[in-house]
């Protein structure tokens, strides 16, 4: 196992950063299968706004496509914030960059599958590689 050492608080930070992403990627694919299985995965015309709003709509389908983007889009930040303290740190492992690395290009597929599917007809290809590349994300 790969440890991220306390060294003066500089690896602590990154370890917060690391966890709080894996959280958010976490309750990420738990609300994707919410918003899948309800069928709230259409409920929302366009992206990444809800019938041109940032804010939750009051429809209750609608309102749970709107919290999955919200979270996807908090779990991309952390991410690629957590990618970037790892990155400047040169002490940090590389079992610990490549992973984040692979994850933040995978949030960010995950991203434009996402608009994809808000915004065109989604075709079987992609309804089956969203929820695919979600669980590659976690793993």
């Amino acid at each position: 196992m790969v440890k991220l050492q306390n060294q003066g608080g500089e690896r602590t930070g990154s370890r917060y950063w690391i966890m709080a992403a894996a959280v958010l990627v976490f309750l990420t694919v738990v609300l994707g299968n919410v918003t899948r299985t309800s069928g709230a995965a259409q409920a929302c015309p366009d992206w990444p706004t809800c019938y041109g709003q940032l804010a939750l709509p009051v429809e209750q389908l609608a309102r749970i496509s709107m919290l999955h983007r919200i979270l996807s889009a908090a779990a991309l930040v952390v991410t690629l914030t957590a990618l970037g303290r790892v990155l400047v740190r040169k002490s940090i492992n590389h079992w610990v960059r490549l992973p984040l690395a692979a994850a933040a290009v995978i949030l960010l597929l995950q991203t434009g599958l996402g608009a994809g599917m808000a915004l065109l007809e989604a075709t079987p290809t992609i309804n089956a590689l969203h929820p695919g590349l979600a669980l590659l994300a976690l793993g």
